[in-house]
């Protein structure tokens, strides 16, 4: 997973200037092993937008076996995820944390209508109960916990061994921040 990110609110401004577009082809003609490139498109924290998802789907879209392209985004409704597939995206990121259950649920169940296996993203095991109920194939664990901002790497290995005790190991699971 590669991500086209200008800022954060952990780091600040990261680089500002960066062409998205040509991020975005060096990702994807540098690999083979490069599955998706994650473009954040929140314009106040991460300084993205909608049209370097659209530019950068335009961009790719003719190279062979293209990375697969996520929309990084606070989702809070269906429109949000409506415009992601208008614009190019592939998939969208759904965050646990963020969204009461049924909310989650209808998210997830609208981006699958759209044929978008979400990205459903989890940072402790009370998180993983919730990702498992809605029965999701895809879990990115987050590293960093969004209370304090801390980063464990642990985080990622606590929630596989608990997949692997539940055997229920056949989801793809993505360890996410922190990762140098």
């Amino acid at each position: 997973l590669s991500e086209i990110k200008r800022a954060s609110p952990s780091k600040g401004d990261i680089n500002l200037q960066i062409n998205s577009v040509d991020q975005a082809l060096n990702y994807a003609n540098s690999s083979k092993n490069i599955a998706a490139i994650s473009v954040l498109t929140e314009p106040n924290w991460f300084k993205g937008s909608i049209e370097d998802l659209r530019l950068i789907r335009l961009a790719i879209d003719s190279i062979e076996d293209r990375p697969c392209i996520l929309r990084k985004e606070f989702i809070f409704n269906k429109y949000q995820i409506l415009e992601a597939r208008l614009n190019g995206a592939d998939t969208v990121l759904l965050i646990v944390k963020m969204l009461e259950f049924s909310k989650l649920k209808e998210l997830y169940n609208y981006s699958i209508e759209l044929g978008m296996e979400p990205l459903v993203e989890i940072n402790n095991i009370d998180e993983l109960k919730l990702a498992i109920e809605l029965n999701c194939k895809i879990i990115g664990v987050n590293n960093r916990n969004l209370n304090n901002f801390n980063v464990d790497l642990n985080t990622t290995k606590l929630i596989k061994n608990s997949l692997i005790n539940k055997g229920d190991e056949n989801r793809i699971l993505i360890s996410l921040s922190g990762i140098n």
